[in-house]
């Protein structure tokens, strides 16, 4: 009759592919586990959260005139980094570069070197996923001059997937959050300057940002 060898066959298993075996209590074995050399050190090595904005040694050069070109540096190796959920200010006078870093992490600019991530993502390279989830009000706000209030906000939520009654819901929200109903229906090119900025704000809040830039607001 056959024996248990021919029809059990014992395989033997080569050196290199032994695996973690690990011991319950009791004696029982648990089920084996594969760690390689890169995994077990992601274990040991502290975790680092993202932070919301990384910018390494970032510089920016304006040119102007063509026939005899000037060149003016508005960043000079700038470095800075922001956690996510800190409120941060740039101070500095005119001219410093201010609204120039602001437009850079906004994706609204490139800088001629250095690097920037804003929410994990390259400004340059992931510009058009991170817009999805950031926004921005100006100092300077300038939108359709024909166009009223609550259109002014619609069709930027519009521009962000916006649509139907979730579109409306967010309008009516923004216009009452900012004490805009008296105003909703009047043309951007009658408003003053404290209900321009206002709109402005609202406009900026549409997508429901995880990072919101404001330039000098107010």
């Amino acid at each position: 009759p056959p024996s248990k060898l021919t029809t059990n066959p014992l395989t033997l298993r080569p050196p290199h592919s032994r695996r973690n075996v690990a011991v319950r209590p009791g004696g029982t074995l648990a089920a084996p586990q594969r760690h390689s050399p890169r995994a077990l050190m992601r274990c040991m090595l502290p975790s680092r959260p993202v932070l919301a904005i990384d910018v390494r040694d970032v510089t920016k050069t304006f040119k102007s005139a063509w026939l005899r070109p000037t060149r003016t540096a508005a960043l000079r190796g700038v470095s800075l980094t922001v956690p996510r959920g800190a409120i941060t200010g740039l101070l500095g006078p005119n001219g410093a570069g201010k609204t120039t870093l602001l437009c850079i992490l906004a994706t609204l600019l490139t800088p001629d070197s250095g690097t920037v991530r804003v929410l994990g993502h390259d400004v340059v390279h992931d510009a058009v996923g991170l817009r999805r989830r950031i926004n921005m009000a100006s100092g300077r706000p300038s939108f359709l001059w024909s166009l009223r209030v609550g259109e002014i906000i619609a069709f930027y939520g519009r521009l962000y997937g916006l649509s139907g009654q979730t579109l409306l819901r967010r309008v009516d929200e923004l216009v009452e959050l900012f004490e805009l109903g008296a105003n909703r229906r009047t043309p951007y090119s009658e408003l003053s300057t404290g209900l321009k900025q206002r709109v402005a704000l609202a406009k900026s809040l549409v997508n429901d940002p995880e990072l919101l830039f404001l330039d000098e607001p107010t």
